[in-house]
């Protein structure tokens, strides 16, 4: 199997799965609660998973820490046009998750004892993260980005295996 195969792939299983998690969450009212987290763990074990695939179908059963990474992060850009995809979804079939979001925050400001003016420019801007175009698009983009980067470590170290030295490895210079 190619490397770019399995990164494809990998990017559009995790893509999907968390699409259809979140979509099950925003269906279910749990999408701005404590349930949101669960998405992490798609996210790792989707990683792992393609990692896994990459280092033992694509690249002989061995692949560095670096190689690994790299494929997590190329990972994203696969998953990323797809998690962007789903936010317009739910902007369009479920307007109201959207306004249950933005009620949820500001109730949460309020009681935290935000003052009025710092409560509105903290929904300004999550008003145009949820909502505008651009602000889907680059939050869908370094969401992805940055989630990778971060779990990505942590699965590339447990699943990098360094090839063996070898005597052909070893190369002498002639004196």
């Amino acid at each position: 199997m190619k490397k770019s195969t399995v990164i494809i792939m990998w990017g559009a299983i995790i893509g999907i799965a968390s699409a259809l998690f979140f979509e099950f969450l925003v269906v279910i009212g749990q999408a701005a609660g404590s349930l949101q987290y669960l998405s992490i763990i798609v996210l790792i074990i989707g990683l792992f998973l393609g990692m896994m695939q990459f280092r033992d179908k694509a690249n002989g059963g061995y692949a560095s820490f670096g190689e690994l990474y790299k494929s997590g992060i190329f990972m994203s850009f696969v998953m990323a046009p797809i998690g962007i995809i789903d936010r317009f979804l739910v902007k369009a079939f479920h307007p109201q998750y959207m306004q249950d979001v933005m009620d949820a925050a500001q109730a949460k400001m309020i009681n935290k004892g935000y003052p009025d003016q710092q409560i509105e420019m903290s929904l300004k801007i999550t008003r145009w993260i949820s909502f505008s175009p651009a602000g889907i698009i680059i939050s869908g983009i370094l969401g992805a980005i940055i989630s990778v980067l971060i779990f990505g470590l942590i699965t590339a170290g447990l699943t990098s295996k360094a090839k063996p030295f070898t005597e052909e490895d070893n190369i002498t210079l002639p004196s």
